[in-house]
């Protein structure tokens, strides 16, 4: 498989060049003297666009089934001290077919030369969902600006964006994942916990989630430096537009921050990626009514209200990613090979919780995953085992156990090429939930079902990249 074109399409950031299919002058429809003398004078003041994309399209036959049941929901039943029971009918996703458009997209992108070796850049990034399904309340098919956005400028020292993007700790991995656009990607596990509020379905704006660390980020200020010996660093902040004003009730300044340096050279790719986001229990609660990750009694987590519930003045939460990954490609007569891994840890913490304000919340949870990928001509293979332990909890003037959070998952890919930009993808999977864990599909859409219900599957997929 062309691994290296899927990755930079995946990214949204540096596909190879597609098919120029449009150019467009920056000039008025009536152009002043000044403008039409700058255009005789200057050809390079022109923007070339390139329209490029993904179209996507898997038949899947899945089903999520296991849910854990137990007689009731008394506290004695918890299946731990931050998950309630499931109850006598837990949900479960029964054998099923779909037809999945996994993150096909249309896009545009351009630059213009500014001279002196000065770019300014462009790109607006559309969903398209080739099962017909519809988002974000406009006509089925086309989401316009949910995936990525930005305007700015380029040059030697580096790149300068505004707008909307992947995190540098999801790009971190991302070009790790070659089954990133499929139910079998790695990142079902990584970016998530089992608490059930992962990166299913994360698609724009209003999808980014706190506990979901592979996302867009919206209204950042990102920066990509050039390649120093083999050497990049990704930034992105997402400013504190929603900092409360000081006579608010309950203030707060919610905040992200995402950066990661890599290495390729010598068949190494090596990253390390760190995102931590401020505030945003308070933010969530605060916009949406609702707390997707923090346990809180409304939530159906054990955890009663009058510990970790209701939000007072003072409730302010630090949560922290770290991300270490490793590959090595390499080439036999047989054909190219590439090995790796990936280490995660997890942290979410909350303080001034409770009705008094002095109760502290802390969740930490590791995982792991190793890859194996094989090509030869027209083939390729790709194995990958990912899991997550269950982690460890403590909160204030309680026991806290974390037990049965944990996950693991193998999948399997063969892809046949085409040609350079169309594929046919044989994918199958097995993602095992412990009793009180709900990690999910990634990529399209996940399966509602609850704890400990463990989906599997396989799909048929073609793909072609433009």
């Amino acid at each position: 498989m062309n691994k290296k074109l899927i990755a930079a399409a995946v990214a949204g950031l540096s596909l190879a060049p597609g098919l120029a299919l449009a150019q467009a002058t920056s000039s008025s429809p009536i152009p002043t003297p000044s403008q039409e003398r700058a255009r005789e004078t200057n050809e390079s003041s022109e923007t070339n666009v390139v329209i490029y994309g993904i179209i996507n399209g898997a038949l899947e036959f899945d089903q999520d089934t296991g849910a854990t049941s137990t007689p009731d929901t008394t506290p004695a039943n918890n299946l731990n001290t931050l998950i309630k029971a499931p109850g006598p009918n837990p949900a479960s996703v029964q054998s099923r077919q779909r037809i999945q458009s996994y993150s096909s997209r249309l896009g545009f992108r351009g630059s213009e030369d500014l001279g002196n070796g000065t770019k300014a850049v462009f790109q607006i990034e559309n969903q398209v969902n080739t099962d017909g399904t519809s988002s974000a309340g406009l006509s089925p098919g086309t989401s316009l600006g949910l995936r990525e956005v930005k305007v700015g400028l380029a040059g030697s020292f580096g790149e300068i964006d505004y707008g909307q993007w992947l995190t540098p700790y999801a790009l971190a991995t991302i070009y790790e994942d070659d089954s990133i656009l499929s139910m079998g990607s790695i990142h079902n596990i990584l970016g998530s916990t089992g608490f059930g509020i992962g990166p299913a379905g994360i698609g724009g704006v209003s999808a980014f989630l706190p506990g979901a660390y592979v996302g867009r980020l919206p209204n950042s200020v990102i920066y990509q430096s050039p390649n120093f010996a083999g050497f990049d660093f990704r930034g992105q902040y997402m400013a504190d537009e929603l900092k409360t004003n000081s006579n608010a009730a309950i203030k707060y300044n919610p905040w992200i921050f995402s950066g990661s340096i890599a290495y390729n050279g010598g068949g190494f790719r090596i990253s390390y990626s760190y995102q931590t986001a401020k505030d945003e229990i308070d933010n969530i609660v605060q916009t949406t009514g609702t707390n997707t990750f923090y346990p809180t009694y409304s939530n159906n987590f054990a955890v009663g209200q009058a510990v970790v519930g209701a939000l007072i003045n003072g409730a302010h939460s630090n949560d922290t990613a770290n991300k270490f990954s490793i590959s090595y490609s390499f080439h036999t007569a047989m054909g190219d090979w590439r090995i790796g891994g990936i280490y995660e840890q997890l942290k979410y913490d909350a303080t001034g919780l409770g009705a008094a304000g002095g109760n502290e919340f802390l969740y930490k949870r590791n995982a792991y995953v190793l890859l194996a990928a094989y090509r030869t001509g027209q083939h390729a293979w790709l194995l990958t085992y990912a899991a997550a332990q269950d982690g460890s909890c403590e909160i204030t003037g309680m026991a806290c156990s974390a037990q049965d959070l944990g996950a693991r998952q193998i999948a399997g890919t063969y892809a046949y090429a085409l040609s350079k930009r169309t594929f046919i993808n044989l994918i199958a999977m097995r993602l095992h939930n412990k009793r009180a864990a709900a990690y999910n599909l990634y990529n399209g859409t996940g399966l509602p079902a609850g704890s400990g219900a463990s989906p599997s599957g396989g799909m048929l997929q073609i793909m072609h990249l433009f």
